[in-house]
């Protein structure tokens, strides 16, 4: 059984699950979001301000892009690999 796959501006994507779909731009905002407040952290004085709080927004939304990456590697997992018959054969 292949695997359905979408592509989204050029890039397939290995799910059609709306749930997998809502992970994958969940994923990719909060990854956008951990590298702008990052750099934004990196070239401010380090003092109480702008740097401890873009610093605190970056801790956060990375947390968040791991937690979300997590997701996304048991899902796929999971729909990629045939569980029935004992053994771990790629469904792709």
């Amino acid at each position: 059984m292949p695997v359905e796959t979408i592509k989204v501006a050029g890039l397939p994507i290995p799910s059609v699950s709306p749930f997998f779909l809502r992970m994958v731009g969940f994923h990719v905002v909060v990854a956008l979001i951990s590298v702008i407040t990052g750099i934004v952290a990196m070239v401010s004085r380090k003092r109480r301000g702008r740097h401890s709080t873009f610093g605190t927004i970056y801790y956060w939304s990375l947390s968040a892009v791991f937690v979300s990456a997590t997701i996304l590697a048991v899902i796929g997992w999971a729909e990629r690999c045939d569980f029935r018959n004992g053994s771990r054969e790629e469904v792709l």
